[in-house]
């Protein structure tokens, strides 16, 4: 046998030829038409993420808005309350006491419980007595005293100044509701009367 024939054996018997078998495959195959190629479908796009978020309303997104709310737990601390001084009539400071005591104690109508004269000591000495007066006779119960401070020379007396600063200053200040001028007859501008608050309950 030759090479040729080696290569391209003979075909088989009983298999059909090449028209025959193109005759038969042409028989399942259709047409092909252009008005009937395949187009790709028009879908619409829909992302596999979620759906699109509805814009933010006006006002600030959440996150901001929470951040302006305050914990219940972290509240500001309150103020801290400043002692109240003894009202000063001298001023016009009427605060801390009602509208008819402070009258009756500015026109000397309130009976005098007790008296300190410290006129003529140093000021050492008057402040060391005041204190111990004043809260002596606090301790007591008693509510109007008289201070007699003298009026100095040209009524510019050191104690006059200073006595009444020693008052609404602690620890006198938490004794103290009012102060006023004497009235000329207990002393004038040369004394003081002085309003203590009621004796706490024990």
């Amino acid at each position: 046998m030759s090479m040729r024939d080696k290569r391209f054996p003979a075909q088989r018997p009983g298999t059909d030829d090449d028209e025959t078998v193109w005759r038969a495959v042409t028989k399942t195959v259709t047409a092909y038409h252009k008005e009937t190629s395949l187009q790709p479908k028009k879908t619409s796009y829909i992302s596999a993420q979620s759906s699109p978020q509805t814009p933010p309303k006006k006002g600030g997104s959440a996150p901001a808005r929470h951040s302006q709310k305050i914990s219940g737990n972290h509240q500001m601390p309150p103020k801290a309350q400043i002692p109240r001084q003894p009202a000063d009539f001298r001023h016009g400071d009427y605060t801390g006491i009602d509208r008819s005591n402070a009258r009756r104690l500015r026109q000397g109508r309130m009976d005098i419980d007790d008296i300190i004269d410290l006129h003529g000591m140093t000021q050492a000495e008057a402040q060391t007595r005041l204190r111990a007066f004043i809260q002596r006779t606090a301790f007591s119960g008693n509510r109007t005293v008289l201070i007699i401070t003298g009026k100095g020379r040209s009524g510019q007396g050191i104690l006059r100044a200073r006595v009444p600063e020693w008052l609404k200053e602690p620890p006198l200040s938490h004794l103290v509701i009012a102060i006023s001028d004497a009235q000329p007859f207990d002393g004038g501008t040369g004394a003081l009367y002085v309003r203590l608050k009621r004796k706490s309950r024990q």
